[in-house]
């Protein structure tokens, strides 16, 4: 029988449905934020219950809510979320509840592989789609009429009927299979869950690791015969960034486009600031002025160069109240972070958007943020555009990939705190501690993890600042 979930595995890839049905993904368990994701989706549904029964419910003149019902049609098999009988037409209405903010394609295969299930045993009146409604602001208690959205996608899951059903005859026969032999793998062997059956042999630097490649060039790439980047010839259709990676593998040395790193350089006044935020994810918005599946700001690191040849400086502020936290972050970053001077970070859509939205939720701050959002270089760009390309980058331009090549002897293994996510987790945690409840020896392991924190995201802004040391010394500027 072929579930939901199943039919999720076989968009994947076929391979996918196949180690999950035999009982050969890698073994692992989920990480501690993919389990803190699954605990917001249950949070969201079970507000999406009520609002079912308090807001859309009452639209029908007699009807009943049946709840995470069970459905089957001999081969496959849907649990849904929820479906609305309305006994006036004598038909059933399906919403598919997600706790997004708006509704991915994912989402409509989803519905249409639910959607034919039930309809073997009951008429469909409709198919929507409820998911957080992405501009609902918090103001006192959750408003759940204004928190959700109803997104009726009856024609498009009537549009994908004869595609879903293709799909799902296949997927039957992926789970038939003896063998996964001739089965089609993933293109992302880097999140893999059955790397060795999907990917067997895959080298070093494989054609998977080439920078921003789209899926029709993989799959050109593997038609032609070529797994390898060094196998590429030079003449082969890629981007130009993509044919200097290949150099740079080929030859186990960078590439290092030195005109246009000088010309972004120049585009940096003094004093330098080199900012980084932390962030806590919640489904639903946690204080008022937060919306849905927003990044909360709760800790900053910042370091400054006045000019060239002066002392580094270094300013940092986490919250440890557990009262929403950008208010306190605010207070204390405009008293750090001066008027003038480029504001240096890794990746600009993230703290760009941060302050974004932390100018809605505090209009006091909107001049500031904006204005800080006006003077932002971005840092990761350099590396983004193939501007200076090394080997052992593997294709990414996260700083935790540069980093290592680049300045060495910086490094973030060995800390407590490593990644954003624990980071996250780990706040959250800490703030919500009560200091009443807690002996000698958790409150050294708090204090522990303050530090932690404090240590790691200031070493996200150490890590700009050196990265840009390692480019300016390239360039004969400084040092």
């Amino acid at each position: 029988m072929l579930s939901k979930t199943d039919f999720i595995h076989f968009l994947d890839s076929p391979m996918h449905l196949w180690a999950y049905k035999h009982d050969q993904l890698d073994a692992g368990e989920e990480s501690p934020f993919v389990q803190h994701l699954f605990k917001e989706g249950y949070k969201a549904e079970k507000l999406a219950k009520k609002y079912l029964q308090s807001f859309v419910l009452p639209t029908f003149t007699k009807a009943k809510l049946a709840w995470q019902h069970d459905y089957t049609d001999e081969d496959f098999y849907a649990k849904s979320d929820a479906v609305i009988f309305d006994e006036d037409s004598n038909a059933y209405h399906i919403f598919e509840i997600k706790s997004g903010t708006k509704v991915k394609p994912e989402n409509l295969y989803d519905a249409t592989f639910q959607t034919l299930v039930c309809e073997a045993y009951v008429p469909i009146g409709s198919v929507s789609i409820l998911h957080l409604n992405k501009d609902y602001l918090r103001d006192g208690e959750l408003n759940l009429n204004d928190l959700f959205a109803v997104e009726d996608v009856t024609e498009k899951v009537m549009n994908m009927r004869e595609e879903v059903l293709n799909l799902r005859k296949a997927a039957l026969q992926v789970i038939e299979a003896e063998t996964p032999q001739k089965l089609a793998s993933c293109y992302q062997p880097q999140s893999c869950p059955c790397l060795t059956l999907c990917h067997p042999g895959l080298p070093e630097y494989s054609i998977y690791e080439l920078m921003q490649i789209r899926q029709s060039q993989k799959e050109k790439l593997l038609a032609d015969g070529l797994v390898e980047i060094a196998a590429i010839p030079d003449d082969y259709p890629l981007k130009d960034f993509q044919l200097r990676q290949v150099q740079a593998v080929k030859h186990n040395q960078p590439v290092i486009k030195h005109e246009a790193i000088k010309q972004e350089l120049d585009k940096l006044t003094y004093p330098l600031w080199f900012l980084d935020y932390e962030t806590y994810l919640s489904a639903l918005p946690l204080w008022d002025r937060c919306k849905p599946q927003q990044q909360n700001v709760f800790q900053y690191s910042l370091h400054k160069l006045d000019h060239p040849d002066s002392k580094l400086e270094h300013f940092e502020y986490l919250c440890m109240d557990s009262d929403e936290p950008a208010k306190r972050v605010l207070k204390y970053l405009r008293q750090h972070l001066g008027e003038t001077g480029s504001v240096i970070v890794w990746n600009k859509t993230f703290e760009m958007g941060r302050n974004k939205e932390m100018a809605v939720m505090y209009p006091k701050y909107a001049d500031f943020l904006h204005r800080i959002n006006s003077r932002v270089w971005d840092l990761m760009e350099i590396f983004k555009q193939g501007l200076y390309i090394h080997p052992e980058f593997h294709g990414s331009w996260s700083i935790k990939n540069v980093l290592p090549v680049l300045v060495p002897e910086l490094t973030y293994k060995g800390m407590s705190i490593a990644k954003g996510d624990e980071a996250m987790l780990a706040w959250w945690d800490l703030v919500h501690q009560r200091h009443s409840e807690l002996d000698s020896e958790s409150i050294k392991h708090k204090d522990s993890i303050k530090q932690a924190l404090l240590e790691y995201c200031q070493l996200d802004t150490l890590a700009m600042v050196e990265i840009w040391k390692k480019l300016s010394r390239l360039e004969n500027r400084f040092w």
